[in-house]
């Protein structure tokens, strides 16, 4: 059976660990699936209970504080000498390195004989990282993007010199299948899902309620839903900032939850206002429950939804943003039920799990033979 090692330097969370945790159990089902990831990678050992073999290595990654940038560097050799160790101990078929800008692990795996495919979940970087990434991506034996979004982006970098694809990022299993069917409700009930971060557009999206007439804002609540890293408390506080200037009662932040699919199923409307993404998870998410969307151009928002009834504005627009949400409560798309059908049948055929594991599971037999 083909072994399979993926490796994040990411300790964070966020999208490249749910990510994972989604694409990780559906491929054990099929082969020996292995994770090296470092330690505090909190949300990612549950995966032990999935199939998936985690080692928690020490991997001292470059983001968050100021103060970890001389750790990042100062402790380079042995992090990467800690990487080797660990993948020769799992001895696999073929490595799956995600992350543009980690790369201890593509040195680490470099100095051995082993198929690599380097997973690229971004679509902005800083000019130093794109540069090393450009550098370092001939090395691997095939470039995988989550969206076609973040292929354009990196198309100078890598496409004249290596192999590369695009495979969507995965949706979970077990999903509702409607969302919620109670219309009675006082209020109509938008939700957004992300960490509080300036790449979301919070601020925007908050300009863009401020900019409803009172009759709309009086018909709305918005939920945010997602954590607050140490690292993003000053841009929460200008948010704070907004709310209050703006008597914004109708809002509210409700930070880290476990329970987002059953938030989810609750709303009328999901909006993703952010400002760039590769593949933004949670409109998909979302999608597959039956919501409305209405998105910022983001990720392959408007290749896969534009043909749809939802509704994608241009980005950093406060006034497009608000358009689309007053143009879906006179539409009243939060209570189409035809819609909401063909957000779920479009989300499962383009993002469902075993969908999206089947075609890195041929991925990774056809690298693995190109390499012999």
């Amino acid at each position: 059976m083909l072994r399979v090692l993926h490796i994040t330097e990411e300790s964070r969370g966020g999208g490249q660990h749910f990510y994972l945790k989604t694409l990780l159990p559906a491929l054990s089902e099929h082969v020996e699936v292995y994770l090296i990831c470092p330690l505090g990678s909190s949300q990612l050992k549950d995966l032990t209970n999935n199939g998936v073999t985690v080692h928690l290595i020490e991997i001292n990654n470059i983001m968050g504080k100021k103060s970890r940038v001389l750790r990042y560097f100062s402790s380079f050799y042995s992090d990467v000498k800690r990487l080797r160790k660990a993948i020769n101990d799992i001895r696999p078929d073929i490595i799956i390195n995600h992350g543009t800008g980690h790369i201890k692990s593509i040195i680490a795996a470099t100095s051995i004989d082993i198929p690599l495919i380097w997973v690229v979940h971004d679509s902005r970087q800083r000019s130093m990282t794109r540069q090393v990434f450009s550098q370092l991506s001939r090395y691997a034996d095939h470039i995988l993007f989550v969206s076609h979004r973040s292929s354009a982006y990196y198309s100078d970098e890598i496409l004249s010199h290596i192999n590369n694809s695009v495979i969507q990022a995965p949706i979970g299993r077990n999903l509702p299948s409607t969302s919620k069917a109670d219309t009675t409700q006082d209020k109509i009930h938008l939700i957004s899902v992300g960490y509080v971060n300036a790449n979301k557009g919070y601020d925007i999206l908050l300009k863009a309620i401020t900019l409803l007439t009172d009759r709309y804002r009086s018909l709305v609540k918005l939920q945010i839903v997602g954590p607050v890293l140490e690292s993003q408390q000053k841009h929460k506080l200008s948010l704070d900032r907004i709310i209050a200037e703006h008597e914004l009662v109708n809002v509210e932040f409700l930070g880290f939850r476990d329970d987002i699919v059953e938030l989810l199923s609750d709303a009328d409307l999901y909006i993703c206002s952010s400002r760039y993404e590769a593949s933004p998870i949670a409109v998909w998410e979302a999608l597959s429950i039956g919501l409305p969307i209405i998105s910022t151009d983001v990720g392959d928002v408007k290749a896969i939804l534009g043909e749809s009834q939802n509704y994608i504005c241009k980005t950093e627009s406060p006034e497009a943003l608000s358009s689309a949400i007053k143009q879906a409560i006179d539409e009243k798309r939060y209570l189409d039920l035809s819609l909401k059908a063909a957000n779920r049948k479009l989300a499962q055929s383009t993002f469902d799990v075993n969908i999206i594991a089947a075609q890195h599971l041929s991925l990774y037999k056809k690298v693995c033979q190109e390499k012999s």
